[in-house]
């Protein structure tokens, strides 16, 4: 140690004297104590960790959240063990102490929760309405926390008449924060807001049924029927690879020092960002573990994995959204995570995961062609009904344009047996709406089948009139040839084999390599190019939810709008021209209806 290091001798002697640490401006030290809160919810958190560590042993805790904006007013209701009156009295004056600083497993300790509310929430009172479960069932403990300013609270105990306790055998404690301004109410304390925060915060704490959350909104101090908003654990996608608590072992005051981890594995990652949170003792510190410069690398940042990592002996920053880096607590931390070998074994699981890739992406991708077909069958199915109602108003007087009644006329004066003229017009020179060309397509389709069925059903006569059995060689079975593209056989639904389906395919070969989609009619289904340069680029170079529905409900609006024109064409109504004119239409007409409800 050089003499620059030591304590330097008075230059003076008999002058110099001990100078203790004393704060000069109280009321500006507790305001900014108070505003060490970033966000208003992280202000409302503090409400909620103190009965978390007065929770009961066996018992899980019930915290509920009543906002009420007429009233300008939270409430917040637990059953935790309550607080003693003499410890009570202490809380205006103990500002920074804290009874559980230094214990492990506890999400408080530093003593200034209670100023949470007055500071950043800007309340204008605190009123606090205790009752500890081991004393009289009729005494209530009542603390009110004035504005900063004031610098002070008042403390007794009061009657029984004037607790917000409902019942005598009720215990825990009760905290009404007042006079908060209703924008901010809601803004930041809808119940669907608070609901998910709620759920990101403490979810080893819900997952485990330790802590119970429920939101409701009251009017003047009523609650709403049916609005309570109960607080879920979270769903991580994939499936669940690893739970393990690690003991690691006893700190000096013989405490249980333990790292908990869940791991999911994601097959589908949305982004390249880590999702595996960090949490002490069940209240989550980061979103993600990379914010820590130690966990920045690979295996961490892939997206792959998602879930948490849970320690109970981490030092956290006086608002707890930081972790203390210069501890040795936390250099404890990395040792330990560096013995369990997290890192090694979400490598290994990613490594799976690649393996299963080009399968896992297949299974991917047709799920999100199903999902796209089924909202464009919604637009179709609405143009059949539309089509169908035409049928109906058309069957007690189907009256024909004029062409198409002098097209019939040639075919029934062409001879039996020859093949019927084939008289297209133009789809602009019909007096006909495309529901009623569609509808007259279908018609004709329908009856033409009905003709075939009945044809193929009916037995050959002999010259005498007697049914002649036609000799059929045993191993060539009859087979009933599937009808062309009945209308009623169009069915989506789990109970039937669809007419319909959509299947991405690598099969698109020759001059058909070129071709983003096709429709196999002997399948009924419409199959889309994998290997066009258009899909890789929207699923494989570009993981953009949203515009992989948008790119296949454009391919299967095409294929129906194809189709439609087909059956149309194929009835001899319009020209190949105009077919494709109303191909287009259709499917503009489908894709148009369909865009606004993708989700």
């Amino acid at each position: 140690m050089t003499n620059l290091e030591r304590d330097p001798p008075s230059s003076r002697k008999g002058v110099g004297k001990f100078v203790p640490y004393k704060i000069g401006d109280e009321p500006f030290a507790l305001e900014q104590i108070a505003e060490m809160y970033p966000t208003p919810f992280l202000a409302l958190k503090e409400y909620v960790n103190n009965p978390i560590d007065r929770r009961l042993p066996g018992i899980p805790l019930s915290v509920e959240i009543i906002v009420d904006v007429a009233e300008h007013q939270i409430t917040l209701r637990d059953n935790s063990s309550g607080i003693p009156y003499d410890f009570l009295e202490k809380i205006p004056e103990s500002i920074a102490v804290s009874q559980f600083r230094g214990q492990l497993d506890v999400l408080s300790g530093k003593g200034f929760g209670m100023l949470a509310a007055l500071g950043t929430l800007e309340a204008s009172g605190v009123r606090v309405y205790t009752r500890p479960r081991d004393i009289d069932p009729a005494e209530t403990y009542y603390m009110a926390m004035r504005p900063i300013q004031q610098k002070g609270a008042e403390v007794r105990p009061i009657h029984r008449n004037y607790s917000p306790f409902q019942h005598q055998e009720d215990y825990g404690t009760v905290i009404f924060l007042e006079g908060l301004d209703s924008e901010l109410l809601l803004q930041s304390f809808k119940p669907e807001m608070l609901a998910p925060q709620f759920a990101e915060l403490y979810d080893p704490l819900l997952r485990k049924d330790i802590v119970k959350i429920g939101i409701s909104i009251a009017e003047k101090g009523e609650v709403k029927q049916d609005s309570l908003r109960e607080v879920l654990p979270l769903e991580f996608p994939g499936d669940r690879f690893y739970y393990e608590l690690h003991e690691i072992g006893a700190d000096k005051d013989n405490r249980q020092r333990t790292i908990e981890v869940l791991l999911f594995a994601d097959p589908n990652p949305e982004n390249a960002e880590g999702k595996i949170a960090l949490y002490r003792s069940g209240m989550r510190v980061y979103p993600s573990i990379t914010a820590l410069p130690q966990f920045r690398t690979e295996a961490w940042r892939s997206g792959r994995v998602s879930g948490w990592v849970n320690a109970n002996y981490l030092r956290l920053t006086a608002p707890r959204t930081d972790v203390q880096q210069d501890t040795r607590a936390f250099r404890k931390f990395l040792s330990d995570m560096r013995t369990i070998n997290l890192e090694g074994k979400i490598k290994e699981k990613i490594a799976e995961l690649e393996q299963q890739e080009p399968e896992e992406r297949l299974k991917r991708e047709i799920e999100t062609a199903r999902r796209a077909l089924d909202v464009v069958m919604e637009s179709y199915r609405r143009l059949e009904l539309k089509i169908e109602k035409t049928l109906e108003l058309q069957k007690p007087q189907i009256s024909l344009p004029p062409l198409l009644d002098e097209r019939k006329k040639v075919e029934e004066k062409s001879e039996e047996g020859k093949k019927k003229p084939d008289i297209p017009v133009p789809v602009d020179e019909l007096p006909i709406s495309i529901e009623d060309l569609l509808a007259k397509a279908r018609q004709i389709e329908e009856q033409e089948v009905e003709e075939e069925e009945a044809q193929a059903e009916s037995p050959e006569e002999s010259p005498t009139g007697q049914e002649t059995p036609v000799e059929r060689k045993p191993e060539q079975p009859r087979i009933k040839r599937r009808p062309r593209r009945r209308r009623e056989s169009i069915i989506i639904g789990e109970s039937q084999e669809p007419v319909y389906s959509v299947l991405p395919s690598d099969h698109f070969l020759g001059n058909e390599s070129n071709l983003r989609s096709k429709y196999d009619d002997d399948l009924g289904r419409i199959l889309i190019n994998r290997t066009h340069r258009d899909y890789q680029t929207v699923f494989k170079q570009n993981n953009n939810f949203k515009k992989q529905l948008r790119y296949l409900t454009e391919l299967i609006c095409g294929e129906l709008g194809k189709m439609e024109a087909r059956g149309v064409l194929r009835a001899r109504l319009i020209t190949p021209e105009a077919a494709l004119n109303l191909a287009f239409q259709i499917a503009q007409d489908l894709y148009h209806d369909t865009i606004p409800r993708l989700r």
